[in-house]
C-alpha cells in the first residue's frame, strides 16, 4: 500500500522542491497558528478564574498573555506567504 504513494510523493517534490522554504515557512506558520488556537481557551480559563479569586496582578497578567496570543497569531495569518 505503502508504494502506491511514491508516484504522488515524487510529483509533489517535483513542484514543491523549489518553493521549499517557503513550504517551511507556511508549515511553521499553519502549526503556530494551531497552536494559538488551542492555548487561547487556556488563557482564558486562566484569566476568569484569576477573576474570581480577585487576583489583580494575575489577571493583568492573563489579560496581556491572551492579547499577546491573539497579536501573535494574527501576525502568523497576515505574514503567511501567499
Amino acid at each position: 500500500m505503502l508504494s502506491s504513494f511514491h508516484p504522488y510523493r515524487n510529483l509533489l517534490a517535483t513542484y514543491l522542491g523549489p518553493q521549499r522554504r517557503r513550504v517551511g515557512l507556511l508549515a511553521l506558520l499553519l502549526f503556530t497558528s494551531i497552536a494559538l488556537e488551542l492555548l487561547n481557551p487556556q488563557i482564558i480559563r486562566f484569566f476568569i478564574d484569576s477573576a474570581q479569586t480577585a487576583g489583580g496582578g494575575t489577571l493583568a497578567l492573563a489579560g496581556l498573555l491572551f492579547i499577546a496570543a491573539g497579536l501573535t497569531q494574527r501576525a502568523a495569518i497576515k505574514s503567511s506567504p501567499a
